[in-house]
Parts: C-alpha cells; structure tokens; sequence
C-alpha cells in the first residue's frame, strides 16, 4: 500500500466537484451517480468510458462511487482488487464530500478507517493510470461498537443512523405473529410490510426536532389496524419508546418529546 503522488492528485478533485456526490449529477457527460452497497457483500464492478470523468493536473480517470450508512464508531475495511489497473480509493463523507482518508496500490488494495460519526459515507474507487479501463471486485466489512444500530431485514436505522425502529405484529384472531419487514426511503424516514411486499402496512419517520423544542421526534403513519408495537431506541443514550396499536385500530401519532 502506498499514499500519495498521484493518489492525492486524483482526490484533489473529488472534493472539489461536489455534485459528484450530493446531486448525482453528469461531469463532461457522463454519469456520477452512486450505487448502494451492504457490508460483507462482493461486488463486481468495472471502470469503464461510461463512467464518471474527472481530470486532476492533466490526468483524466474513471470513478465510481459506493455509498453506505454506519454508525459513529464503526471500523470499516475497504477491499478493493483488479488485475487491469493500479488502484486508488477513498472514503469521503456523503453529504458534503469530506475527504476522510485514501489509499492506493496495485492489483490488491486493503485499508481500514474508522466513522466519526453516524451518516451517510462513500467509498471512491479510481485508477493511478490516466484513461484506465477494466473489472474489479469490492467488499466493505464493517466492526460495529456495542449498542450501534445495523440496518437489517428487520431494523431500520433513521436520522443518520442513531435511531434504531423494530416493529412486531400479530393477528391474534387468526394465530399468526411476526417482525415487520423493514424498507428505507430517506435518511429519516422507512416502512414496513408484515404479509406481502406490496402491502405496506406502517410509515415511520424520526425528526431532529431539536432547534423547536429540544427533542427529536417520532412520527407513524398506519395503514393497517392489526395489532403491532413499534420499538424505537435512541442507540446513543439508550432510552427507549413504544408505540402499541391494538387490533381493529387505525392510529397514527405524533409524539414530538418522544427523546
């Protein structure tokens, strides 16, 4: 592994187009978008003259941008691998792109950093070689400290990931029970589906309230009145809320002091 040269050359421009990120927006025609990744999954990429451009002292490279979310704490390894170029990474912060750390190297490329904080993060994967082309493969595995909220099939993590939501479900009438299925619309907000995929059943948003009142605050919208109790726990501080809806009811609520 080796730092800087042409590694931070490249970086130079990373933050400087800012749009790359935040807007997905086209640089020199050509497509900055950023695609979602799971930790402990490989994928198989490839930089190819469709992708992002973007030119640092007269050298132009291809780019492609991974995004995640992870909790304050969280030691992420980066492993990025192609026998078809020399390799150069980094990890900036979604929102406004600060650069956080790089690393670059030949035909394997393994580095490790740990978040500051709770948010939305990118891994940046380029070249060390102008107009370079061809397959790669990344994995990003990630060590979470005690308490953090992991997004999962069950779990959304909302408002930069510090506010975990589980919800459980029954039908007592007919014997049947289960945990929502969790989806993820925005940062603050996810639904959840108890029986079919295309059958939302729960809306749940949580709202950093606090240049109003002090609190962050938890909304739900209902779409279904079978029983279900919604747990939300703030994983930095460790309180916990409830929310029990009872069979045959159709409740929503508001709870603007909830933490």
């Amino acid at each position: 592994m080796r730092r800087g040269g042409l590694a931070f050359a490249v970086f130079g421009v990373f933050a400087a187009a800012g749009l790359l990120l935040s807007a997905a927006a086209a640089a020199a025609d050509r497509a900055c978008v950023t695609m979602d990744l799971t930790f402990n999954t490989t994928y198989s990429g490839a930089l190819d003259t469709s992708d992002c451009q973007i030119t640092s002292n007269g050298n132009t490279v291809y780019v492609d941008f991974w995004k995640f979310s992870a909790a304050a704490g969280t030691r992420v390894t980066v492993t990025y691998t192609s026998n078809s170029f020399g390799l150069f990474s980094a990890i900036l912060k979604f929102q406004d792109t600060t650069f956080l750390t790089s690393a670059s190297g030949n035909s394997a490329l393994v580095y490790s950093y740990t978040l500051p904080a709770a948010g939305e993060y990118v891994v940046a994967l380029s070249t060390t070689a102008a107009f370079a082309t061809g397959p790669y493969a990344l994995t990003v595995t990630a060590t979470v400290p005690p308490g953090a909220c992991v997004p999962d099939l069950t779990t959304l993590c909302l408002n930069q990931g510090r506010f975990k939501v589980q919800v459980g479900w029954s039908v007592p009438s007919q014997g049947t029970s289960g945990a929502g299925t969790a989806v993820v619309l925005t940062g603050d907000t996810g639904y959840m589906w108890f029986f079919s995929s295309n059958n939302v059943e729960l809306v749940v948003k949580v709202v950093d309230g606090r240049a109003f009142n002090e609190h962050f605050w938890v909304f739900y919208g209902a779409l279904s009145d079978v029983a279900y109790t919604i747990t939300v726990t703030d994983t930095q501080t460790g309180v916990v809320r409830t929310y029990v809806n009872t069979q045959g009811n159709l409740t929503s609520r508001a709870d603007v002091i909830a933490f």
